[in-house]
């Protein structure tokens, strides 16, 4: 009876230490993800980042504002965007299918159209922690 005892609170220990460490690398798997800067340019009042992660290319879309005393982004550096697509509404895309028609950018606002890169880059991002050019932690 004892051996039983010990056994079953060696098997909960493990499966307990075991979900502790799925959790955790969970939680670094998701605090890992880098976007690698390869280019900052600008359109009217919107500044445009080209960020790179992985074998993913990605057009981030920011509006031009000043933040006092930010962490700027740069061209060679990486940072840990928090993207959303700007073509999805909860996860559901607005624009039409690829096969459906050719779009070729999208409005940002009433004057402002931001085109997408060929096949390269089919989509635009904001990010919840990028104003302006600072990024924000």
């Amino acid at each position: 009876m004892r051996s039983i005892l010990i056994i079953g609170c060696i098997v909960i220990g493990s499966i307990s230490a075991f979900n502790g460490r799925i959790s955790h690398a969970f939680k670094i798997g998701q605090d890992t993800t880098l976007y690698k800067v390869y280019k900052i340019d600008s359109v009217k009042n919107y500044y445009l980042i080209y960020a790179r992660r992985s074998d993913s290319l990605f057009k981030i879309v920011s509006e031009k504002m000043r933040v006092e005393q930010c962490m700027c982004i740069s061209q060679g550096n990486e940072y840990r965007f928090q993207l959303h697509s700007m073509s999805q509404i909860n996860g559901k895309p607005i624009t039409p299918p690829a096969s459906a028609m050719e779009v070729s950018g999208m409005y940002v606002d009433k004057t402002t159209i931001i085109n997408f890169e060929g096949d390269s880059i089919r989509d635009l991002y904001y990010g919840d922690n990028i104003k302006g050019l600072c990024f924000i932690k």
